[in-house]
């Protein structure tokens, strides 16, 4: 399809809840490097750190923040309509079939996480491969709900804090979703898409601030 026909999307509903999801992933995409950085980088805090109460209050925080931004991103849109990964399906639902689309890189998408390869209908594939995506990840998604209810907004006695899925799934979670962010900006509404991927200015700004308290040999990545 050419940029004219996309554009009646821009400043739309839809094109408003994609930027508010945008938003919330620019914001997780930084809570994980913190939450890497601090992390692997800990047995050197704890022992030549001036700052290490600072730093270990921090990474608690954090956690909870990242903890809230995956729910965000993968809540079910029921009785009040949500910046979440459901809620901007739902609005192009709602939009179609006068919906007009770039259908390769929807397409690209789909294939990219496993969904129908059958040309089905180009929304109904989109459902699918999230409805999919969700369901690989439903213990994982529970773990970080039940931790969101009963640590984040509510301190619930005897709840243990230690049972959250890895960094890995986090990471997971977040790339599926900047990957659908960018995939509905290019290919429905047409305006160019933040990278958010490629956002790592609070991690190279965090890297200076250790080197700053002292720390030697920082340690980047999770192994």
């Amino acid at each position: 399809m050419n940029g004219t026909e996309l554009e009646e999307l821009v400043g739309s509903s839809i094109d408003h809840k994609n930027i508010e999801l945008a938003m919330i992933l620019f914001s997780l995409r930084h809570d994980l490097d913190i939450h890497c950085l601090i992390g692997v980088n800990a047995s050197q805090l704890n022992k030549h750190s001036p700052g290490r109460f600072f730093f270990g209050h921090v990474a608690m925080r954090i956690l909870e923040s990242i903890v809230l931004a995956i729910c965000k991103v993968y809540e079910d849109e029921k009785r009040y309509e949500l910046n979440s990964i459901q809620g901007v399906l739902n609005s192009l639902s709602h939009k179609a079939p006068s919906l007009k689309a770039d259908e390769k890189k929807v397409r690209d998408f789909i294939s990219q996480y496993g969904g129908p390869s059958a040309p089905t209908d180009l929304l109904e594939a989109l459902q699918a491969t999230f409805d999919a995506f969700r369901t690989k990840y439903t213990s994982e998604l529970d773990r970080f709900k039940t931790a969101r209810d009963k640590l984040v907004a509510h301190s619930e006695f005897g709840v243990p804090r230690d049972s959250l899925p890895s960094f890995d799934t986090m990471e997971n979670l977040f790339f599926f979703g900047a990957n659908f962010y960018m995939v509905v900006s290019n290919s429905f509404v047409g305006s160019g898409p933040e990278n958010l991927k490629n956002r790592r200015e609070i991690k190279r700004d965090l890297e200076k601030l250790l080197r700053l308290v002292g720390l030697q040999d920082i340690k980047k990545e999770m192994e």
